[in-house]
């Protein structure tokens, strides 16, 4: 880290955390930001792309401590939460004062703590920081930021959360500090025609250590096909055979000891996890519609290994620093090949291997076909 012309006390932070040897993506971007671009950096997810942006901020702020010093965007409560963490674990040498503002928490205590608890870096979630940024006593703090990050950039840009990005962006355009002094630093797992654009108007240095989206190369990918009305028995069923369930004296072979089971709608994964804690297992639920707190505690409770199961949406598929997984289930088949991609990519990391397994019925014969055709392989 040294090598990358980072400050002696960033150096120092790194070796205490046991980061030795920068990633193929810090090593890339990190020199570039700097130098002072805008920097577009794609690389797989657990490659070290928070670092790769937040170590070169946390340098140049204390190379110009002034005010809120990085603003950064995340497309989840939880991912915005993780990277709060983060900021303040890299910088804590420095004693940096981190404020997460995202939905699901009164806005008005968390506008009254970015005006009055001086914040170095300020992370949030689009829809809440978007209100934040329009309120007058507050935008003003925000328009000194020297950064905006989108973190999971491809998302941030999608027609959903694209509008409240855009009003974020007009907020705090034109910093203070001195004309176009702000620099924006875009990160994604995957690239899209909106990133890619963004980048080209911004004139961004491109630092790709991606890979074209496939399953990992440890990855066993099969499903069990079943009819649509007894698939709830077939997924406890699957659940049992692979020893997650009750005692595991039908799996054979290693027992998977952790899994996410993935699920389309909130709705449903609310359904799932009864019906695993009606059958005696430990598991976590983790969706948009459950509250902040009960949603962190799900995402800690499976951290730490409390429970060997998640149940979760799509939005525990990227981004979220979850342990490495020995199974995934995908108890309704993704409707974009995408995210199946994203989805099984959370199991067989680092060269281990791993299982994949989706509860495939009639109604899903098309989106099958789709993530088929997207890998180039057949399950």
């Amino acid at each position: 880290f040294a090598d990358l012309g980072l400050a002696p006390w960033v150096v120092a932070s790194c070796g205490a955390l046991g980061m030795a040897v920068p990633s193929a993506i810090q090593r890339g971007a990190i020199p570039a930001t700097l130098r002072g671009d805008h920097v577009l950096g794609v690389a797989e997810t657990g490659s070290g792309k928070t670092a790769a942006f937040a170590l070169p901020i946390l340098d140049a702020l204390f190379r110009d401590p002034f005010g809120v010093f990085a603003l950064c965007v995340a497309p989840s409560r939880e991912l915005a939460a993780q990277l709060a963490d983060q900021f303040a674990v890299f910088g804590a040498r420095q004693r940096v004062r981190v404020a997460c503002v995202t939905g699901g928490v009164d806005g008005v205590a968390q506008g009254l703590e970015l005006a009055s608890g001086r914040p170095h870096v300020v992370v949030g979630t689009p829809g809440r920081l978007a209100e934040v940024c329009e309120r007058c006593e507050v935008a003003a703090t925000l328009r000194c930021a020297a950064f905006l990050v989108l973190d999971e950039a491809d998302r941030l840009l999608s027609p959903s959360l694209g509008p409240d990005v855009g009003r974020v962006d007009a907020a705090v355009r034109g910093a203070a500090r001195r004309p176009g002094a702000r620099r924006d630093l875009l990160y994604s797992a995957t690239r899209s025609e909106a990133l890619d654009a963004r980048a080209a108007a911004l004139g961004a240095t491109v630092v790709d250590r991606g890979s074209p989206a496939a399953v990992p190369a440890g990855l066993d990918a099969e499903y069990v096909l079943c009819p649509n009305r007894v698939k709830y028995a077939y997924f406890a069923r699957l659940l049992a055979a692979l020893g997650l369930l009750g005692e595991g004296a039908d799996a054979a072979g290693p027992r998977p000891r952790s899994a996410i089971v993935f699920a389309q709608t909130c709705r449903r994964a609310h359904d799932v996890h009864a019906l695993l804690d009606a059958l005696g297992a430990d598991a976590a639920c983790l969706h948009s519609k459950l509250g902040m707190r009960r949603r962190l505690a799900a995402l800690g409770k499976f951290a730490q290994r409390s429970c060997a199961i998640l149940v979760a949406t799509d939005v525990a598929s990227r981004g979220l620093d979850l342990p490495a997984v020995d199974l995934v289930v995908n108890f309704d088949m993704p409707r974009d090949a995408d995210d199946y991609v994203h989805r099984v990519g959370r199991c067989a990391r680092a060269g281990r291997r791993g299982l994949a397994v989706s509860v495939v019925t009639q109604r899903d014969l098309g989106w099958l076909a789709a993530v088929e055709a997207r890998l180039g392989a057949k399950l």
